[in-house]
């Protein structure tokens, strides 16, 4: 994992998240609050769909707060905590995944568990 991990802060202009994208060559990355904590993890397939950028900040333009983790795992992020849900084969593959999301700057929280209810 590189560290410092890449980030861009909520209020980042979608054109700055998108440039960051491209110029590292990464599918998704991080979107923090001004404190570093996580927020949501914003994918290229959010900055294409978004569109022109225009005025779209970093945080806006996310079109879902859960991010694909594996085939049989997703992971939901809101306000620096990961919720975890799928199927796991073993303990410990349920603990890599726990550890590896725990990596990500800003998590505060990781837990193994159901979907978070919705906000909208």
């Amino acid at each position: 994992m590189i560290r410092p991990v890449v980030s861009v802060r909520s209020s980042a202009p979608l054109r700055e998240a998108g440039t960051v994208l491209a110029d590292y060559g990464y599918a998704g990355l991080p979107v923090v609050d001004e404190s570093g904590c996580l927020l949501v993890f914003l994918t290229a397939g959010d900055v294409l769909r978004a569109g022109p950028a225009g005025e779209t900040t970093a945080i806006t333009a996310m079109t879902a707060p859960a991010v694909a983790v594996g085939s049989r795992w997703i992971a939901q992020v809101r306000q620096g905590e990961v919720l975890i849900a799928g199927h796991f084969d073993s303990d410990a593959e349920r603990r890599i995944a726990t550890a590896l999301m725990g990596m990500v700057p800003g998590v505060r929280e990781v837990r193994i568990g159901a979907a978070m209810p919705s906000t909208d």
